[in-house]
């Protein structure tokens, strides 16, 4: 067993490209949200930032999980879109580390607050919940703000992280958003267990599905078969 997460970048042939933008799709409970969120804490346990936007939850619930994994948050921002729409406001909070926004359909707005937040460091991870947006937003219009974005992160030689639930989506919107990607990582779950696998980056050393556990403080990852990719 690989007890050790940073072996996820032998899995990878060295890690995530720097400016790529990276998919995270599964259904609910499949991990395609605690994973990046883990990989994000391993990011800002070495000094790197971190912006996430959260839609569908209030930030705090993030900052919760995240601070299960790694105590040090300084580095962590939020661009909030929760809080002001559904009155949850019964939290005092930092506005030099949250941005608290009101209206979840102006992506003119969201992209200036997160190209703000994301000046403040060299190198950094940004995470977007797309299905919770797709709720409010057209898929295309979506796609055309992921785009800018993406031009964003690779220029900035940093990485995006993105989720979508695949059992919200038709397949042709799932596929409108991987054609927008540098790679993804697919997640499922059978009776009872948890996996992944990584399709579409070239270095990967294998696209078989990896049994994975997410604890409290910490994922684990099963031992896997190394075949490189032909």
């Amino acid at each position: 067993m690989i007890k050790n997460f940073e072996k996820f970048d032998i899995l990878l042939g060295g890690g995530f490209k720097k400016g790529s933008n990276i998919f995270f799709i599964g259904k609910t409970f499949t991990g395609a949200t605690r994973f990046p969120l883990y990989l994000i804490s391993k990011a800002l346990e070495n000094g790197e930032g971190a912006v996430i936007i959260t839609v569908d939850k209030p930030y705090t619930t993030i900052q919760d999980i995240l601070s299960n994994y790694n105590n040090n948050l300084k580095n962590l921002r939020f661009i909030d879109l929760y809080s002001i729409p559904t009155q949850f406001l019964d939290f005092d909070y930092d506005e030099n580390n949250v941005v608290l926004l009101e209206n979840r359909k102006d992506l003119d707005t969201l992209l200036n607050v997160l190209k703000r937040k994301t000046s403040e460091f060299e190198r950094y991870r940004i995470m977007i919940p797309i299905s919770s947006l797709l709720l409010f937003i057209d898929p295309l219009e979506m796609s055309n703000f992921i785009e800018r974005v993406s031009a964003m992160v690779r220029k900035d030689g940093s990485l995006g992280f993105y989720i979508m639930n695949s059992g919200m989506h038709e397949e042709r919107t799932v596929e409108l958003f991987k054609r927008l990607s540098d790679g993804v990582i697919e997640f499922t779950e059978r009776e009872g267990k948890h996996y992944f696998r990584v399709l579409g980056i070239p270095t990967a050393k294998t696209t078989a599905w990896v049994e994975f556990h997410i604890f409290k403080n910490e994922v684990v990852i099963e031992s896997f078969t190394i075949s490189k990719i032909r």
